[in-house]
This record gives C-alpha cells, structure tokens and sequence, in this order.
C-alpha cells in the first residue's frame, strides 16, 4: 500500500493506494531532512523526563512519610492519635493505590499518559496541602487518602511515557531515571524528618507535586498515543520536538502500522447491548492468545522473580505493545505486588519447617528456573525502536483490511481506488464516526 500526502486535502488527511503492501519509504516524501545526532542532554528530553521522574518520586516520598508522621503524631497532644487510627494511618495509602490502580489503564489508554500524571499531580499537590495545613485526623486521613488515589493513577504511566519519548540510542539512559528518583524519594523525605517536623516535611513534598505539575503541563503527550489515536500531525510535530529528524524512519513506521489499524479494526456497527458485551469478551479471549500479548507478560513475571531492579523497569517500558501497555503494565503490578505477599506471607512457615539454609536453596532454585526461562524469551532491545521490538521481536502478524468494511464506512474513495484515512473520521476516542 502505497501512503502519500495528498496536497489538495488538510495536513490531517492520507491517502493509501492499494494494492494493501507497505513499501519502505518513508510516510512523507521529500521531509526526510539529514539533521545532526540527537543530543543526551536535549533541553526538550530532559524536560519530559524530569517531569515523569518527579511523579515517580511521588510514590516513595509518600510511602517515606510515614516513617516522619505516625511517631511524630504519637508524642503530638493535639492530634490524640490512638493505636488502631495509627495503623490506619500508616496503611491507607496503600489500600488506597490497590484499589485505584484498576483505574490507571483506562485512564492512560483513553485519556494519554500524560494527563494520567498531570491529573495525579493535581490531586497529589492537594493531598500534601491537606497534611501541610492539617490540625486534626479528619485533615490527615482526607490528605493520605488523596496522596494513595494520585500514586494509583500514576502508577503504570511513568516508565511507559519515557520509553515513547526517547529516542531508542538514549532510552537506557532516561528510563532509569524513574528508579533513581523513586529509590531517592524516600532517602530525601527521610533526611528532612530527622530534622524538620512533619508540617515542614510536607511542605517540601508539596513543593515537588506542584513542579511536576508545572512541568507535565508544559510537556507534550506521548507521540505513540498520538499516532494510536489518529492524531497524526500532531504526532508528527511533538515527535520533532522531542527528536530530530535524522529519526524519521520510525515515526513512519509508526504512524504506517496506525493506519493499517484503524483500517482493520473497522466494523459494522452493532448496537445491540448483548452482543456489544460478547464482543467484548471475544475480543478479549483473541487478545489473551496474541503471542505479543502473553510472551511478553510471561517475560516479565519472571522478571519480577528475578528481582532484577532496575533493569526490569526499563525492559517493561519496551516490551510490551503499545496496544496493551496499560493493562500489561496493570497485571505486572498486581502479579508483583502478590510476589511480595506471598514471600511476606510464608517465611515464617518456611523458616520454621525447612529452615534458613532451605530457604536459601528454594529461593535460588526459583530464581535459577526464571533466569533461564528470561533468557529463553528476553530479546534484544539495543538502538530498535519500540515499533522494531513489537513486530520483529514477538512476530507480530500484519492487519488485515476488508475492502467492503472500508466502503461501508466511507474509506474508499471507489473513483479514485484510494483508502482515505482521516483524523476527521475518527472521534476523540478514536472510534470511526
């Protein structure tokens, strides 16, 4: 399929020639201009990447700070803290993320990554304002709550965004950062509560919510969601922002494999209510069998058996399609979180019956079986952009597109034989219109 820019229709319109086979030259001939290497420290990636990090960071000053409050809180007359409300305390945050992190892939999918961030750096700069000016429990527990309902929204988007920003030659360098700042986050929030009281810690903290606001606002969404929504041009400018245009190659790829997409995935409307939900649960069985759905997904569960900090936040940031990112990222933390609870949970028993040297040896037995099983399925991600990974690492089968779906749904222009695929067709949700 030949897909060219059509001069007499807007910039938001493109025209795909069959028959349906995908040339390698670039999306927009004539535009591929020889800029220098792009820069490490590049003012835009730095940018983008400070904001994220910052939201990460988010989550281990809130987990931190209860080491600051709840002692502080014990010996404070005003507050009348007691043993069972301390516990609350302590622990609302957390009940709070594991039950709003099942709203972070809707927000993230339908919404864009970064206003996922920006909306949890907004309600995580009032949770710090509540606790910065808060007198009695009521304040307190209104602030905690607020503080784990922005870590639950946040919680997926951070390393995904800064893989979708960087450039593949520089994305070993910035997605750690979000570890970095996340393993800081508590070191700092611990430092000041050693010196400064609770109030004046939370001052701090709301100082760095309100910065990573300032700074997500003023950043671009991510160009994958962009081109996934069918955003084109605008994919196209805030990709030449974040890079140069030595890099146009895969922004091509990008917006080419998104075309084909919105192509293939139009159908007949149906409006009954039954079949919208069989559909729907269709959908999903196909989605479980795609192998770049579950391989990847069986990667990185043995990833977190391994442990193998921060080298696997950087390879989930690549591996998973973006297609199912969110709710790959979503099963990954939950999958974590229960690796935890389960080690948190049996090593009293095991340590009673095997004893510690058993322990030892299952542990290593465990993560012997996962190293081999990440070798097995892990693939090489070095200098390949993140559409390389999807289609050449997990075999990724191309779309198909029915020409009757596309004449039903006003995509073929019969006359001229051009498939015509428009940000005008599509609304903001990215469904046909």
């Amino acid at each position: 399929m030949t897909v060219h820019r059509d001069s007499n229709v807007a910039d938001s319109n493109y025209h795909c020639e069959f028959p349906v086979e995908l040339p390698d030259f670039p999306l927009f001939p004539g535009e591929n201009a020889q800029g220098q290497p792009s820069n490490l420290f590049e003012p835009s990636l730095c940018l983008v990447s400070t904001g994220v990090s910052l939201s990460t960071m988010e989550l281990s000053l809130v987990l931190g700070y209860t080491a600051i409050l709840v002692p502080q809180l014990r010996n404070d007359p005003n507050i009348g803290m007691d043993k069972n409300m301390e516990s609350w305390i302590a622990s609302i945050p957390g009940l709070v993320v594991m039950l709003t992190v099942f709203m972070a892939p809707t927000i993230t999918d339908r919404y864009g990554r970064r206003k996922a961030i920006l909306i949890s750096a907004i309600i995580m700069s009032f949770g710090w304002l509540f606790l910065t000016i808060a007198t009695n429990l009521r304040m307190i527990i209104i602030g905690r709550i607020l503080q784990g309902l922005a870590s639950g929204i946040s919680s997926l988007s951070g390393t995904i965004l800064v893989a979708e920003y960087t450039s593949p030659k520089y994305r070993g360098a910035f997605v750690p950062l979000t570890t970095i700042t996340m393993l800081s986050g508590g070191l700092v929030v611990h430092t000041l509560g050693s010196y400064f009281s609770w109030h004046k810690t939370a001052i701090f903290c709301l100082a760095i919510a309100v910065l990573d606001g300032v700074i997500v606002f003023f950043s671009p969404e991510s160009p994958a969601f962009l081109a996934r929504r069918g955003r084109f041009d605008e994919c196209k400018k805030v990709f030449h922002w974040l890079r140069d245009l030595d890099e146009d190659e895969e922004l091509n790829a990008m917006i080419k494999v998104q075309v084909l997409r919105r192509a293939a995935k139009i159908k007949p409307e149906d409006r009954s209510l039954l079949n919208k939900y069989t559909n729907k649960i269709r959908s999903a069985l196909n989605t479980v069998k795609k192998v770049e759905f579950y391989k990847p997904l069986i990667l990185m569960i043995h990833l977190e058996i391994i442990g193998a900090m921060p080298l696997s936040n950087i390879i989930a940031g690549e591996i998973f399609p973006l297609q199912y990112k969110a709710i790959c990222a979503l099963i990954i933390a939950l999958i974590s979180i229960g690796n935890i609870t389960i080690i948190l949970n049996t090593f009293s028993k095991l340590l009673s019956s095997i004893g510690l040297s058993g322990i030892f040896l299952l542990y290593s037995a465990v993560i012997v079986y996962a190293f081999v099983i990440a070798l097995i399925l892990l693939p090489e991600t070095k200098d390949k952009t993140l559409q390389n990974i999807e289609e050449r690492c997990w075999k990724k089968s191309k779309p198909e597109i029915h020409v009757k779906t596309l004449l039903d749904n006003r995509l073929l222009d019969v006359d001229s034989n051009k498939l015509i695929v428009s940000s005008d067709h599509h609304n903001d949700k990215g469904n046909v219109v």
